[in-house]
């Protein structure tokens, strides 16, 4: 893969590279708009969105340009009745691979293929809506319009994306060639309607912002105490998330990683991702001439100026690489030699949220119920995850009305037992005082030479009147269920352990003692609250 910051530039990587290389498989995975980037996708949507709103102008026009009507003997009122009633019965998968099947007869040769493969993408989504039980037309036209899909990429392909677009994928081999550009704290404004820069302070509930104002100088902003500190924490946040996206990009690779950047210079004010590596390099020594001579032969002769700055692990590893057989029975010492000089040495990763193995019998391994669990576990995780507060006089069937779109019934079910019961509501009742709710927050720290990550689901931390942390709550949401063999004592001490690592992990985070921070936990399913002070 070759992984770039702007999107621009992996798709002039793509131009460049199927110029220079045509006999080379090269895929742009930027991503694409599968609804959007052609009329095909673009007159099955206008198709379903007539058919629920028959005033609609703009797709009765379109309808009315395509090769439909000339190729259906029949009113325009007709299809679109067939159409709604056709899609209410048989769900948005069907007709997609009903109508697009008709339309595809209608594509010149030429471009079939390429329709075919958006007809693959689109029905792949009305699939996904189907599953999830929702059939409102409304909601697939409009996610339809926005959902991005990579463009299909052979195993055997190089692939150009950005490095964003590179989360959770693995490469055997990851080029990265555009890693200058701004400070790492570099902090931008947000453009009003009228291209003002805007500047302002989140709420600390997540949500809006306490103020608004246009950006001054910064010069400006430096010189006045509260926005000084507004300021440098604003720039500590941009610096930790852009190398949240160098660390994304560096840790593709299975085999190899190459970072190219213009040359280092010293005098250069620039606090960029350039500027960290040459400082983090900077003692390295462990250059030879062959391997100097190798990076020219990689680089080519067709600009001079390359200079190796450093390199670890092993040259040749392509040469190395050997294919297993489904019969190897044993890994050979061969394939571990010469790994070569490694300069920093990684920290074990450990998530609290990871469970101790357990026995489990064959029926249970290979049970479907199993991922169907697993499933719905995480549908009504996502459900409490939206609850902010929840207060007295709430409906749930309104709520769920509101926000519940796209969740199955049985989700919907979990969360209306759940609320049935007063403890739980309870949890979720607006305190009295300062406070603030953490919601779904992620966090990475270094504890006991290990790297711990995880999710909180819930923290409601309380304030006293000078503004410092006082005490917390860490919720974690559960969907165990019982059976015959398990006790809710035994739900809770599988549990207790990750509760006891949150409690760790805050502790750093917030400064608070172990005996201000409570532990509990919700099983949504059950239900049941279970506290630890």
């Amino acid at each position: 893969a070759v992984l770039t910051q702007k999107r621009k530039t992996a798709r002039a990587i793509v131009d460049f590279l199927r110029k220079e290389l045509p006999g080379m498989p090269i895929e742009d995975e930027v991503g694409s708009l599968p609804a959007n980037d052609n009329g095909f996708s673009q007159l099955l949507l206008s198709l379903l969105k007539a058919s629920v709103h028959p005033t609609d102008e703009w797709a009765i026009g379109h309808l009315e340009m395509s090769p439909l009507l000339r190729r259906e003997s029949r009113d325009l009122s007709e299809i679109l009745e067939e159409v709604r009633k056709f899609t209410h019965e048989r769900g948005l998968a069907a007709f997609i691979r009903e109508w697009g099947g008709k339309a595809l007869t209608w594509v010149e040769e030429e471009a079939r293929p390429f329709a075919i493969k958006r007809l693959s993408q689109t029905f792949d989504l009305a699939r996904s809506f189907d599953r999830r039980g929702q059939r409102e037309v409304d909601l697939f036209l409009q996610a339809a319009q926005s959902a991005e899909s990579s463009r299909g990429a052979m195993e055997t392909s190089v692939r150009a994306m950005t490095i964003h677009g590179s989360k959770g994928l693995t490469f055997d081999m990851v080029i990265m060639p555009e890693l200058g550009g701004n400070s790492l704290r570099s902090v931008g404004g947000r453009r009003s309607g009228n291209g003002v820069e805007l500047y302002g302070k989140s709420s600390s509930s997540g949500i809006g912002s306490d103020w608004v104002l246009s950006k001054p100088k910064k010069i400006i902003q430096e010189s006045d105490p509260y926005l000084s500190g507004l300021l440098n924490s604003d720039q500590e946040n941009a610096a930790f998330e852009s190398l949240c996206k160098f660390y994304v990009g560096m840790t593709r690779p299975a085999r190899a990683l190459y970072l190219f950047s213009e040359p280092y210079e010293p005098k250069s004010k620039s606090e960029n991702f350039v500027r960290l590596l040459a400082q983090s390099l900077a003692d390295f020594k462990g250059l030879d001439p062959m391997l100097i001579d190798q990076v020219g032969n990689l680089v080519g002769q067709r600009e001079e100026g390359f200079t190796l700055a450093y390199h670890g692990g092993s040259p040749d590893w392509w040469e190395e690489r050997t294919k297993k057989t489904s019969n190897d029975k044993k890994t050979t010492q061969a394939e571990f030699e010469d790994l070569g000089l490694r300069k920093f040495r990684g920290l074990p990763k450990f998530r609290p949220s990871e469970k101790t193995p357990e026995l489990v019998d064959v029926d249970a391994l290979i049970s479907f119920e199993k991922d169907a669990a697993k499933s719905l576990g995480s549908e009504a995780h996502a459900l409490f995850e939206k609850i902010e507060w929840w207060e007295k006089g709430n409906s749930m069937e309104l709520w769920l009305r509101e926000n519940a779109h796209g969740f199955s019934g049985k989700s919907r079910r979990i969360l209306t037992g759940a609320f049935a019961d007063a403890e739980v509501r309870r949890l979720f009742e607006k305190p009295e005082g300062k406070f603030e709710v953490w919601r779904e927050k992620s966090f990475v720290l270094q504890m006991d030479k290990a790297m711990v990550q995880g999710v909180f689901d819930r923290v409601v931390l309380y304030f006293s009147q000078d503004g410092e942390p006082s005490r917390a709550e860490i919720i974690d949401f559960k969907t165990d269920r019982l059976d015959k063999d398990r006790r809710v004592e035994d739900l809770i001490a599988r549990h207790q352990a990750q509760l006891e690592s949150y409690r760790l992990a805050l502790m750093q985070l917030t400064g608070l003692p172990s005996e201000k921070i409570s532990l509990i936990l919700l099983f949504t399913s059950l239900p049941k609250v279970h506290r630890w002070i």
